[in-house]
């Protein structure tokens, strides 16, 4: 199993929004994009260069740039969550003697998600994490994957990716993987299905019923 984490294992598509609103709205930017606005917008793959150009006028980049930095983490802290059934559906597919793996656009290194999220400690064993940094690209490129199925030891046909955007199916389906989608974040069920999705679900917590139904079995 590979996960992906923002939208999919975690809820932080409100704290990008509230970063990026009331950061702009401190430098007395006009931010004029909704949340479903910004949702397109990350769902398409915007770079955060792009995006922040659209925000913000060219004399006020630096200063906005700083400004999102010196937020961050107080914004990541109080609007960044694990969805409920995170923890349990791990160990869930744990218990199975399912492989498991996480990889993600994020930065941060697995040490400062176990610190923003403690309750992962209890799934971390064995646990393979991928972050932008270690992958060398970003997402749809599918190079991460294949060394995530490396790691694991099994190939991608028997690996399944779990994701909320349409760069998370094409990527498993230009390795072979069967995707499900999720509809925490991102994209809809009609782009996640045009992208490559074998199956969507509302949330990882459907995800057992969906594998059993797609006839997917732990190796």
């Amino acid at each position: 199993m590979v996960f992906d984490f923002e939208g999919t294992l975690a809820e932080t598509s409100y704290f990008y929004y509230k970063l990026l609103r009331d950061s702009a709205k401190s430098l007395g930017i006009n931010f004029r994009y909704s949340f479903s606005d910004i949702q397109v917008l990350r769902n398409n793959h915007i770079s955060e260069d792009d995006l922040i150009s659209c925000i913000t006028p060219a004399n006020l980049k630096e200063d906005y740039i700083k400004k999102l930095r010196d937020n961050y983490d107080e914004c990541h802290d109080e609007y960044t969550f694990l969805f409920p059934e995170t923890i349990d559906i791990a160990l869930k597919l744990k218990n199975l003697d399912c492989r498991i793996s996480i990889y993600t656009n994020m930065k941060q290194s697995w040490e400062e998600l176990i610190s923003s999220f403690p309750k992962l400690r209890e799934v971390e064993e064995g646990v393979i994490f991928m972050n932008r940094t270690k992958a060398e690209s970003s997402k749809p490129c599918p190079r991460a994957l294949k060394e995530l199925c490396n790691q694991m030891e099994v190939e991608p046909r028997r690996c399944v990716m779990v994701g909320d955007s349409s760069a998370d199916m094409k990527m498993g389906e230009s390795v072979g993987m069967v995707n499900i989608g999720v509809l925490t974040g991102v994209a809809s069920e009609k782009e996640l299905i045009e992208s490559g999705a074998n199956g969507v679900i509302p949330r990882i917590a459907c995800l057992p019923e969906v594998l059993e139904e797609k006839n997917v079995r732990s190796s």
